[in-house]
């Protein structure tokens, strides 16, 4: 097959011509030379065919190039489809987040359900605060349970602080004791505070024996009165009966024993005579509180 044409001049070896006939000639062999190197079919432009690139330092056609990131079908964007992840050094598709994470069912907005925590380290869910700190029943707010406090480093609920600590009581009546004998004139029953940041409680008493003359006997009787809690008494107060007129005496102690917290304990007020009998009226107000032991 001929690529260039015969010359339209022929010009000889030691010629002297000028540069018509010598341009007439190139410009046929650049045109036949052209004419016999075709482009790519149906492309006007000068394109070359790339093939396949089989190794890492070939250039990659784009062909080769679409079918190794095919773009989404029917996407009109460069997108290109994302296989699962199965290693933590690989991209997790928009389908494998869903399905791990998957929305609360009717939900619009992308919400995730989460397990109930089993260590520390993990999420406590909504479902699962609400079980571990369960609002009072029948209160719109949201408040929780708070359990009396049993240490140092705990919350103090209010039912702790609201125990009462300071306690009264009163008897009136004509107190009869044989001689060298005790009468029992007020029995109390109580429970000390559920709370000691010392661990324990002295109960303290304070109060007065208001006594009325026995009819005018000329002779003095001791009376002596006490706190006995079952093991100890505590004398709290002392004055002579029989004289007329007398008011009777201050009663003021604080008992030798410690009581832990939350204890139930059972004290009687007590008064005894000496060698001879008494009979006389007698009202006791008595007034008593717990008091931390430091």
């Amino acid at each position: 097959m001929t690529i260039v044409n015969p010359l339209p001049y022929n010009i000889q070896n030691g010629q002297a011509v000028d540069a018509n006939p010598l341009m007439a000639n190139l410009n046929q062999i650049v045109n036949n030379v052209n004419a016999n190197a075709a482009p790519v079919a149906g492309n006007a432009a000068q394109t070359f065919a790339v093939a396949n690139a089989a190794a890492s330092n070939q250039a990659v056609n784009l062909g080769q190039a679409n079918s190794l990131y095919a773009p989404v079908s029917g996407n009109a964007a460069q997108t290109f489809a994302v296989a699962n992840a199965t290693a933590s050094n690989q991209a997790v598709n928009l389908g494998q987040t869903n399905s791990l994470y998957a929305p609360v069912a009717g939900n619009a907005a992308q919400t995730f359900a989460v397990a109930n925590a089993v260590a520390s380290n993990q999420a406590v869910n909504f479902g699962q605060t609400n079980s571990l700190y369960a609002p009072v029943s029948g209160n719109a707010a949201q408040t929780f349970a708070v359990a009396n406090a049993t240490a140092s480093n705990q919350a103090v609920a209010l039912g702790q602080f609201s125990q009462r600590p300071f306690y009264s009581t009163s008897n009136t009546t004509t107190v009869s004791v044989a001689a060298n004998s005790t009468a029992t004139l007020l029995s109390i029953a109580v429970t000390t505070p559920s709370f000691s940041k010392t661990g324990g409680f002295r109960m303290f008493v304070v109060g007065q024996a208001f006594v009325w003359p026995n009819g005018g006997s000329p002779s003095q009787q001791p009376l002596t009165f006490y706190l006995n809690d079952g093991t100890t008494n505590l004398t709290i107060g002392f004055f002579n009966a029989g004289a007329t007129p007398y008011n009777g005496c201050m009663l003021v102690g604080k008992t030798k024993n410690v009581y832990a917290p939350g204890n139930s304990v059972t004290f009687s007020l007590n008064v005894s005579t000496g060698g001879s009998s008494v009979t006389v009226p007698m009202n006791v107000p008595l007034f008593y509180l717990f008091v931390e032991e430091a």
